[in-house]
């Protein structure tokens, strides 16, 4: 009888733990092609934003229930030794708006940058205005989320520094994956006057996915679902072999995928239920190893 109560209860734990990991919260059609083949799906800063892992893990493209299966690419960087940007390898961050506030007693002009949602953002574009010879020396950051421990009461968590030079157009590089909604520059005036930070300019890294789609099919784009791994196509080994030269199609306005979210938030889908049911399933392991053992003894 315990013996059967635990493989139901280890049937329902994985069919909850299988219904968690495809929770998509958003969708959008891809454009319908007129031929078979390859095709590239820009990544905008939009689409990006809707994602819920860094690595872009949780994106899938589906026809009908079919996982189709892609290519991610990336633009390359391009930034000379002068501190130009080739916009064309870039997106612009839309809804850039930034304040500056001068702290007169550590002699330091901080500006904090907010976005509509939280981007990823490769690069960061200054203009700002002042004498007409000046060197700052400055510091990316973003909000200090261990302030409320005792002993950290600094405001700010210090990412990358850079210099503010005249005479230079000033690019910050951010490195790596990620995702803000708010950063902070931190500039050092020390005795000078404080600089005009006139514009700010954030940008994305051009990346796209490659994927083969056949004529008339529709095509579904699902992205939002939490803690999806990375998925692993065939197609990865065969990059080399496909045309960096293939046509973009557009990617359809997104929508709540409602169906998905409403199924995920079920009983046997919650996290409250998962965790009573491993720890009814590990005191029913337990309590059957125990009773093994206590019968190979007996019959020693």
């Amino acid at each position: 009888m315990m013996n059967c109560k635990a493989y139901v209860l280890i049937f329902l734990l994985g069919y909850s733990l299988s219904g968690m990991g495809q929770n998509f919260k958003w969708r959008a059609p891809l454009q319908k092609v007129d031929s078979s083949g390859f095709y590239n799906i820009g990544l905008g800063p939009e689409l990006v934003s809707k994602t819920a892992s860094t690595d872009l893990a949780d994106i899938r493209i589906y026809e009908k229930d079919k996982e189709i299966a892609w290519l991610l690419r990336k633009g390359t960087d391009s930034t000379d030794t002068i501190g130009r940007l080739n916009i064309s390898h870039y997106s612009l961050i839309p809804y850039t708006v930034f304040k500056t506030r001068e702290i007169k007693t550590s002699k330091q002009s901080v500006v904090e940058i907010n976005f509509d949602k939280a981007y990823q953002i490769d690069k960061l574009r200054l203009t700002v205005d002042g004498f007409k010879f000046y060197r700052r020396e400055a510091w990316l950051a973003k909000k200090n989320g261990d302030i409320r421990q005792k002993g950290n009461q600094d405001p700010y968590q210090l990412m990358d520094s850079f210099i503010i030079l005249s005479g230079k157009t000033t690019i910050i590089e951010l490195k790596g994956a990620n995702r803000y909604k708010t950063l902070y520059l931190i500039i050092e005036n020390e005795d000078n006057l404080p600089l005009t930070v006139k514009k700010i300019e954030a940008y994305q890294q051009n990346m796209h996915l490659t994927a083969y789609l056949e004529k008339d099919k529709t095509y579904i784009l699902k992205t939002g679902a939490q803690d999806m791994s990375f998925p692993r196509y065939d197609l990865s080994y065969f990059n080399d072999s496909i045309s960096n030269g293939v046509p973009f199609i557009k990617v359809g306005n997104f929508s709540q995928n409602k169906a998905e979210v409403k199924k995920a938030t079920t009983f046997f889908n919650s996290k409250a239920w998962i965790w009573a049911a491993l720890t009814a399933l590990i005191g029913i392991l337990g309590y059957l190893s125990y009773k093994m053992i206590r019968e190979m003894q007996n019959k020693k």
